[in-house]
């Protein structure tokens, strides 16, 4: 069976490769990259970027997908179309119910492999903070995404507060 495992892979991670592992030993596996059009905070790296880690991992066809905000249907028809997959793997529940809704694909629902700590999100939160978080990612990403200059990207989407400092001691309650 071919299948489409689709995510925002912000960034690739060790997760989603055991993911691809699990299912490409059995199924013809193409990874589909879901992409919104901007950049964001939680969205810091553009399709492309995101296209170049993945194929650094994989020995695999990837493919981005846009997002249709307003059209579930039309995203879901498009996503088949182009992959020809019979099968989606999500643990996304917004793709899992725009292809229930509109396909006759069957949803595969991925073993997460430690989803707390294997996260974009998480990821993305330690390279901001300074934590540690290379051991997250595999070999293959960690020196695209260093050697390319893409954590530099990632760092320069936190949050910049500036404000007026206005605490002071006499302000406290005890």
């Amino acid at each position: 069976m071919r299948l489409a495992f689709v995510g925002r892979f912000q960034p690739f991670h060790r997760g989603h490769m055991s993911v691809f592992e699990d299912f490409s030993d059995v199924h013809e596996v193409v990874v589909v990259v879901a992409d919104a059009g901007e950049r964001t905070r939680d969205d810091p790296l553009s399709a492309a970027q995101r296209v170049e880690v993945i194929e650094s991992c994989l020995d695999a066809e990837v493919f981005v997908q846009e997002d249709y905000p307003e059209s579930d249907e039309r995203w879901c028809r498009e996503l088949l179309d182009a992959t020809q997959a019979e099968g989606v793997v999500t643990g996304n529940d917004w793709t899992r119910r725009a292809v229930e809704e509109h396909s006759d694909a069957e949803v595969i629902e991925p073993d997460m492999h430690r989803r707390s700590l294997y996260s974009g999100t998480e990821i993305r939160t330690r390279i901001r903070s300074g934590d540690e978080w290379r051991y997250l990612v595999p070999d293959c990403a960690l020196e695209t995404l260093e050697g390319r200059g893409l954590v530099e990207e990632i760092s320069g989407t936190a949050i910049d507060y500036e404000f007026d400092p206005g605490w002071k001691p006499e302000h406290a309650r005890n």
